[in-house]
């Protein structure tokens, strides 16, 4: 009566201990689950972080080139009024070259008209 018994706590042992072994497995593999989740939350994290540090610096270099661009545009429309006024100093010019070749036909028409016998105009 006893062997019986002996067997069959024995055999209860091992199905308990296959049982504990089973579950030991299970609490590794949800652990090693676990750590990944963990490991691929950090991958997240670090990924938002380092996409967070591009953009604010993306935003900076942006608002650096808009500063340039701004203060190109400035320096485009102050070369555009210099070379406006160039222009108009320019078409001064031409009007007063004009009028000095016109004065110096009229000097020398009048001085023509001096060498001309008499004061007559006489122009064959």
């Amino acid at each position: 009566a006893h062997w019986p018994r002996a067997a069959r706590q024995q055999e209860e042992a091992a199905l308990a201990e296959s049982q504990a072994e089973a579950a030991d497995a299970e609490v590794r593999g949800l652990r090693s689950e676990w750590e990944e989740t963990q490991r691929q939350q950090k991958d997240r994290e670090r990924a938002l972080a380092s996409w967070q540090s591009a953009h604010r610096d993306a935003k900076a270099r942006l608002a650096k080139l808009t500063k340039a661009l701004s203060a190109f545009e400035g320096e485009v429309e102050e070369e555009e009024r210099a070379r406006l006024s160039l222009e108009g100093i320019v078409a001064k010019q031409r009007r007063s070259n004009v009028a000095m070749v016109s004065i110096s036909v009229a000097l020398l028409v009048a001085k023509m008209a001096e060498s001309c016998t008499g004061s007559e105009f006489a122009f064959p």
